[in-house]
């Protein structure tokens, strides 16, 4: 049995890739996580040599080899065969196996009950194929007919059908809006599956129905020690407005399912020899300052033009829409990496319009969120900061 701490492990955000074209079915069964820690600064240059020069090494933290000499540490993932030229070089008290077979986490991730043919039958501790979300979409819709609204945003270079989800009691007249995507990177499964759990939670709970948690139990209506809040605290989430994308990426997501698990960039097909554009990068403030940016085979390629795939034309497109008509109060774009709570401003405050300066309850609502999410889940998150993507 694959234990929970392994798939967080995977489902890590992978920031570094070799140079692939993309279109090869990757098989994982000779590749293992490894860990290496506390290393000195000789040993961490040594290191960050070996998997430099290693292309098919995926790097998991940090994000690029060359900083392993500022951390002195690594975790990465590695074929067999490249692990023991690297096992040559350091002693075995060194490394620390975080996954031994990573096909078979990948195909335990996969897994899924043999009937999957309507919502009541889409437990919430499964990942979807995106045909599947889609019905789930289209099923919650049905189901929560006052409070839920499926919209269609666009199709995907591929054919495939882009959907935002409108959640809330009042129809879109609350005085604060919420605008939340999920899963911009294709292979961050969980991302995608925490907002369907969220959007799930809320509206079950304001429409007075037992939660589905997936492990026999259901919120109640007190406190107790098996859930940090009630189904009225729940429920008055949706006083609220949310438009939500919940598979933000619909290409690159059915792509991890069929081919490659770790594929991260949409399959944006440009004539190159690669594929695919990362579509966090593909906004305006920050365009093609990051590493690997503007190499076309990196996972981080940005493209040659922010705002240029289906996906973010949709995402800038709602935003903007919504925001003409009332304005949105907060943003929040749902990632796998770490335990990262990451508020702007890292670069591009000068091309931020009119969200340039910060509010004046930042750093109280980021010291609050950190709290908050201690009391509820134990654990640590980190507060760090990151880019605005437009200007509004």
């Amino acid at each position: 049995m694959i234990t929970i701490s392994v798939l967080q492990t995977l489902l890590k955000a992978l920031l570094y890739a070799g140079v692939v074209a993309g279109d090869e079915l990757v098989d994982y069964s000779e590749y293992k996580v490894v860990r290496m820690r506390n290393l000195t600064e000789l040993r961490s240059a040594k290191l960050a040599q070996f998997l430099a020069r290693e292309k098919k090494v995926q790097m998991w933290e940090p994000d690029y080899p060359s900083q392993v000499q500022q951390t002195k540490s690594a975790d990465f993932l590695i074929e067999e065969k490249r692990l023991l030229r690297l096992r040559e070089q350091f002693a075995p008290n060194e490394f620390e196996i975080l996954i031994d077979d990573v096909e078979a986490a990948i195909n335990e991730q996969k897994r899924q009950p043999t009937n999957i043919n309507s919502m009541e039958s889409m437990p919430y501790d499964i990942f979807l194929t995106y045909p599947q979300a889609e019905r789930w979409l289209r099923e919650t819709a049905d189901k929560f007919p006052e409070m839920a609204q499926l919209k269609h945003l666009a199709k995907t270079e591929q054919g495939r059908d882009l959907w935002g989800l409108q959640i809330g009691k009042h129809a879109g007249n609350s005085d604060k809006r919420i605008f939340v995507d999920c899963g911009f990177h294709a292979r961050e499964w969980i991302a995608p599956a925490s907002c369907r759990y969220f959007i799930n939670l809320a509206l079950s709970a304001a429409y007075g129905l037992p939660v589905d948690t997936s492990s026999g139990s259901s919120i109640q209506t007190q406190r107790d020690t098996h859930l940090p809040f009630t189904a009225e605290d729940v429920a008055s989430l949706l006083d609220i407005d949310w438009f939500i994308m919940p598979f933000a990426n619909p290409d690159g997501y059915e792509w991890t399912w069929i081919a490659d698990r770790m594929w991260r960039k949409n399959r944006a097909d440009y004539g190159g020899t690669c594929k695919g554009i990362d579509l966090n990068r593909n906004f305006p403030v920050g365009h093609r300052t990051g590493m690997g940016t503007t190499v076309e085979c990196m996972i981080t390629y940005a493209d040659t033009t922010p705002i240029s795939q289906p996906e973010t034309k949709a995402w800038d497109s709602w935003i903007r829409e919504l925001h003409e008509e009332k304005p949105v109060s907060a943003q929040i774009s749902v990632h796998t990496y770490s335990q990262l709570l990451m508020p702007p401003w890292a670069t591009g405050r000068d091309e931020g319009g009119l969200f340039a300066s910060d509010p004046p309850n930042s750093v109280e609502t980021r010291l609050l969120a950190t709290f908050c999410i201690l009391m509820s889940h134990s654990l640590t998150v980190i507060a760090a900061i990151i880019n605005f993507r437009v200007k509004m």
